[in-house]
């Protein structure tokens, strides 16, 4: 493996000041987040292989900066999220989210509009693992995985930490989309990695819809795709990543619940700052 001349290896796998904790709701754009992160790192590295798991960089490079994943699944504590460690052949290992782990380390929020999200996950937890079944207003709706525990998440992490210190950086999912060249070299800066544009511009040709689900179809993501995948679209981990598509799934009614629910219960500090609406 051939590194790069300018990296400094003064740390260690230890160095909290190494690790950036990357903490989002599930359904918000991480997966897109973590194909150019890994692929970005690939490229710092010059590693062979493409790998979506961060893990593997990170333990073999101990000095070079870590990508700590929690995310909030289905399966969780309403507000609590968990954090993908690893993975055990196919079997994910998940550990229950300590806000401790991240005092000294900085912290990087992925959020995304709540409509979208809500229509992803509907589609994630309903078509793809089949939790729920019912209709998406129903879903919307439901205190267990719709509108309320997105709400709920969100508080939590305002309450855990001042979101506006300076190891904090929060990126909104429609911004990396409208303006991911720009939004991408922020989180690499964030992250002290080396900032290189050809590699920026790489990680993002690379991390297209279209190249992340030939993926997926092909086992290379997280997960095996469903075995309806190639042409069941609903049944997918990577869709169609549009920002706004709620409007084709969503009705007036189901879009003003949210609205009014969202402005009455998340914490101001979110709708201040414009990061989700």
């Amino acid at each position: 493996m051939k590194l790069p001349s300018d990296l400094v290896l003064n740390t260690t796998l230890e160095d909290p000041d190494k690790k950036i904790y990357v903490v989002s709701y599930q359904n918000s754009g991480r997966t897109w987040l973590r194909s150019l992160l890994s692929r970005y790192k690939q490229l710092l590295l010059d590693v062979d292989g493409f790998h979506i798991k961060l893990h593997a960089y990170y333990s073999e490079q101990p000095y070079c900066p870590q990508f700590i994943f929690y995310h909030a699944r289905s399966a969780d504590i309403p507000d609590k999220p968990s954090l993908i460690k690893r993975l055990l052949g196919r079997r994910e290992i998940v550990y229950d989210f300590d806000s401790t782990l991240y005092e000294k380390s900085r912290l990087l929020l992925l959020v995304r509009s709540p409509k979208d999200v809500m229509v992803s996950s509907y589609h994630e937890l309903g078509s793809r693992q089949g939790l729920f079944k019912g209709s998406i207003s129903e879903f919307i709706r439901d205190p267990r995985f719709g509108l309320e525990r997105w709400i709920r998440f969100h508080n939590f992490m305002q309450s855990q930490r001042n979101l506006d210190d300076p190891k904090t950086l929060i990126v909104s999912y429609e911004e990396l989309r409208s303006k991911t060249g720009q939004t991408l070299e922020e989180i690499i800066r964030f992250a002290d990695f080396q900032v290189k544009t050809k590699w920026i511009a790489d990680a993002i040709e690379f991390s297209s819809i279209e190249n992340m689900r030939q993926l997926e179809l092909s086992n290379k993501l997280i997960r095996p795709a469903n075995t309806d995948a190639s042409t069941n679209q609903s049944t997918r981990k990577v869709r169609s990543g549009i920002v706004g598509g709620y409007k084709n799934s969503l009705s007036a009614k189901d879009i003003g619940y949210i609205d009014e629910t969202v402005k009455a219960q998340l914490s101001s500090y979110y709708l201040e700052h414009k990061f989700l609406s």
